[in-house]
């Protein structure tokens, strides 16, 4: 089959946009032709490479689904236990509806006690929904002002009613509200000083937490990893958006900082946690990206734009990084050209809501500052590929699997390079189980700092998942940061053409500079760094910190590659470390103990670096030593 794209979009664009937008499949049933005489539900099975053969068997059609009854942005979608969706919010009047995939209708259903924007809303266990927080009268800036409410409401599905639920204790407006596994709901930031607590449904109440954020901010997203920690990442109190990330630890309830920050600016992305455990950070941006949260090392990597050209577009919004897709602000609109179909993926503040067979997007606001009626459905996708890394060095095999596909079906694997070289086609055979597993591609020298986007493409089902891995830069910093403030401390860099820094080898040098990090390129297939014995300030070389499972010689460091594992490793500065007291030593009686406090001093009695470790040793008789034991 053949057909003109360019009146496949001016189709999608007259019909599909003012109602919905059915991707790939036989889900919706859309009467009408285009212009080459193809009904619309071939020419989008043509667009997207999908023949009849390759179709995945789904429901029946369906009638096409209306519009929502009311222009909504800043709303909330909340799928219910009955597989229905409930729309709350995000208008003027406060108004709510339900969303039936069964008939394709949206239907009216009680109005909210409050008109609000912003908010979250979190299904409980058993089956009502509480929905927080939010900024007063339905104006969809979502952002941290004087109008964000404190108070809750309780939607109950068997009779349609909201009634009044118990006030926060703070108010918030862009906040977050992430369930943990006992039930307990989590609120996080949407008000000025950062603040978050724990609501317990079965008590009805919450509690505030002492501990803050390192940063206050509003439209972020967040998401509850396997640790039990809870990643929070990008939003700000505008429309900015934020590189800045952070976790807050439930079973210590304290935030700490992620160990660097995101490539991309981001609001609301949404965040995907895999089956083993990484997060896919995926849109809420102008370029359409998504990058790498990983969990062990507590830090971002694999940055890599989703769409190049037009042709992305339909594979990406196969797969469940389709969220890239769709625009954040009115301020981005212009940063990126995807034809007629951007009309489509021209909305901020919307709604994207996971069913078992479909994907809901509905409202928004579009780049004029209209908020949106219209609805896109696609089709859902369960299957997901992945690798067993983030970052990988050169000379290392690069694990991929897969789950959730068609069994017997071959796979194809793409991996495409963001520096413009010639992609590497792959493929797999899935088990019988829905699995596959591909180990035949192995890091190349030439790989090196370049990031992987790997679109893995059921050949039967037209099933597409997408992820991304790199073969990072290593970074390196001096501390403390008060060092290299004038011309910088310079560190001497060999490349060479062996593992394990054997072989020939270039050497070439790298100037780091006070509170900076300098990166280490190249092409070598592996890295020696050396540190000079002084720094710009004269003060000695003491230790490396955070050279993870580096092989460390001295002054030196080598590294197959650059693995990003320990993607940041600092040289320590300030002559030999020793032991000294912050109290003055005491005598105590035989089988009694008094606190002493101590502290690591560089040569000129400095504080170090808080994880430099120092070696202490204890005696058990009295001595010139400076310890002692009176327990012998």
């Amino acid at each position: 089959m053949s057909i003109n794209k360019s009146s496949f979009l001016y189709f999608v664009k007259r019909i599909a946009l003012t109602t919905i937008f059915g991707v790939m499949l036989s889900t919706l049933a859309v009467a009408g032709t285009n212009a080459a005489g193809f009904s619309f539900l071939d020419s989008v099975k043509d667009f997207f490479g999908m023949q009849p053969s390759q179709e995945r068997a789904l429901p029946e059609p369906l009638a096409p689904a209306e519009t929502l009854t009311n222009a909504r942005s800043g709303h909330t979608a909340t799928l219910l236990a009955d597989g229905k969706v409930l729309f709350t919010g995000g208008d003027e009047t406060g108004s709510a509806e339900i969303y039936d995939l069964v008939t394709g209708q949206f239907v009216p259903t009680g109005n909210l006690g409050t008109a609000r924007s912003g908010h979250t809303a979190t299904l409980l266990a058993d089956g009502r929904v509480l929905i927080a927080g939010g900024t007063s009268g339905g104006t969809a800036n979502g952002t941290v002002d004087a109008a964000a409410l404190g108070s809750t409401e309780i939607y109950d599905a068997l009779t349609g009613t909201f009634t009044a639920g118990p006030e926060l204790n703070a108010q918030r407006s862009g906040h977050t509200a992430t369930v943990l596994a006992d039930g307990r709901i989590v609120f996080i930031g949407g008000d000025a000083n950062g603040t978050a607590e724990i609501f317990d449904p079965k008590k009805g109440r919450g509690r505030l937490i002492k501990s803050t954020m390192l940063t206050s901010r509003a439209n972020h997203s967040g998401a509850l990893l396997a640790n039990g920690k809870i990643l929070i990442v990008g939003g700000s109190g505008g429309a900015a958006g934020s590189t800045s990330a952070e976790l807050f630890d439930t079973a210590t309830l304290r935030f700490s900082a992620t160990h660097n920050e995101m490539r991309g600016t981001r609001v609301r992305p949404n965040l995907r946690v895999l089956a083993d455990g990484k997060v896919q950070v995926i849109g809420g941006d102008e370029a359409g990206s998504m990058e790498m949260f990983n969990v062990g090392g507590e830090y971002f990597t694999a940055y890599a734009r989703l769409v190049s050209d037009e042709s992305d577009i339909s594979k990406t919004l196969r797969a469940n990084t389709r969220a890239a897709l769709f625009h954040t602000s009115a301020a981005d609109v212009g940063s990126r050209v995807v034809g007629s179909v951007d009309e489509m993926l021209d909305r901020g503040l919307y709604s994207l809501t996971e069913m078992p067979q479909h994907i809901l997007v509905a409202g928004g606001t579009n780049g004029s500052g209209s908020a949106l009626r219209s609805v896109v459905i696609l089709a859902a996708s369960s299957a997901a590929v992945t690798t067993d890394k983030t970052d990988y060095s050169p000379g290392q095999t690069v694990f991929i699997t897969g789950s959730g596909w068609l069994a017997g079906e071959t796979v194809q694997l793409t991996l495409h390079r963001d520096n413009g070289t010639p992609d590497t086609i792959l493929s797999a055979t899935v088990d019988a189980d829905g699995n596959f597993t591909n180990s035949d591609y192995v890091v190349q020298n030439s790989d090196l700092g370049v990031a992987f986007l790997l679109t893995a493409v059921g050949q039967t089902s037209g099933l597409m998942a997408q992820t991304t891995f790199t073969d990072g830069n290593l970074k390196i910093a001096v501390s403390p940061s008060t060092h290299s403030v004038t011309t910088g401390t310079l560190f001497t860099v060999d490349q060479f053409s062996a593992l394990d820094c054997t072989g020939s080898f270039t050497t070439t040098s790298v100037s780091v500079n006070a509170g900076s990090q300098s990166t280490i390129g190249g092409t070598g297939v592996s890295t020696r760094v050396t540190a000079p014995a002084l720094d710009d300030q004269s003060s000695n070389f003491s230790a490396w910190f955070n050279t993870g499972g580096f092989a460390t010689s001295g002054s030196s460091f080598c590294v197959n590659g650059t693995n990003t594992a320990s993607s940041l490793v600092t040289a320590v500065y300030g002559g030999a470390n020793h032991i000294g007291f912050t109290n003055a030593p005491i005598s105590a009686p035989v089988n009694t103990c008094n606190p002493i406090g101590l502290e690591t001093l560089d040569a000129s009695n400095v504080h170090t670096n808080p994880f430099q470790a120092v070696d202490v040793a204890l005696s058990s008789s009295g001595g010139t030593g400076t310890f002692y034991s009176n327990s012998g």
